[in-house]
């Protein structure tokens, strides 16, 4: 397991990826593929592109879990607007080495426990429980001790599925995303369990091929929408995963 590499690999990315130039280098690299033809990419609440996040003490984490969404989302709300300004100077102090990795998750972990998708529903250790509580306390992880990626990790517009584009990494950024930057960072983190939503249904044959053979568990979106549904059964979709992570297991 090395986060040296995953500190290389970010970086590269996000000079490739910076704001500044981003609409230019998807042009020029990515002018065929449907995501840039389209208009699916949202370049109106950067940052656009964000490679993902590892805690500070995930290395050292007993459970070492890794959570897998499908894109970052747009936050259009105000609050979301301003915190998401401080990140993308963040970010592209890391990009241009003037942050350590380390500073960087330092600064992601205080950030991503103000996201709403996680705040007051019993997920991590620091984000409280009273709209749900989807895993006990005594099983509930630092925000700190753990890592989240993207499949996709360009904000798309309305937050809407990026789309698969044609062949190979060479011509599409949704396999090149994976193969070059999703699939080499998972395999350096070697965590042991990643949490995935139903909208990773697809890549479940990749990330079952995966070397370091983490336990995979599915678990539904902690979304407002899902909350307020299908509340009962958000909470019923979790229950694997704390038995997952029990130390009884």
């Amino acid at each position: 397991m090395s986060t040296v590499a995953v500190e290389a690999l970010w970086r590269e990315y996000l000079r490739a990826y910076a704001e500044s130039r981003i609409k230019g280098e998807l042009q020029r690299r990515w002018g065929a593929d449907p995501n840039v033809v389209q208009g699916r990419i949202q370049f109106a609440y950067p940052p656009t592109f964000q490679p993902g996040y590892v805690g500070t003490h995930f290395v050292e984490s007993r459970s070492r879990i890794l959570f897998i969404g499908y894109n970052p989302g747009e936050g259009k709300l105000q609050s979301s607007q301003e915190e998401d300004k401080t990140l993308t100077k963040q970010l592209h102090a890391f990009a241009e080495g003037q942050l350590s990795f380390t500073q960087l998750s330092a600064f992601q972990g205080s950030h991503l426990v103000k996201w709403a998708i996680y705040r007051e529903k019993g997920i991590f250790s620091e984000t409280g429980e009273t709209r749900i509580a989807l895993l006990p306390t005594a099983l509930r992880p630092s925000v700190h001790s753990v890592a989240l990626l993207n499949l996709f990790p360009f904000k798309t517009a309305g937050n809407k599925k990026p789309l698969p584009g044609y062949g190979d990494s060479s011509t599409s950024l949704k396999v090149h995303m994976w193969e070059c930057l999703v699939r080499p960072t998972i395999e350096a983190l070697a965590p042991s369990f990643i949490v995935r939503y139903p909208e990773s249904d697809s890549y479940l044959p990749r990330l079952e091929q995966l070397k370091s053979k983490p336990r995979i568990v599915r678990v539904w979106h902690p979304s407002d929408r899902n909350l307020s549904t299908q509340r009962e059964r958000l909470a019923k979709s979790w229950l694997p995963l704390a038995a997952e992570i029990s130390p009884n297991q």
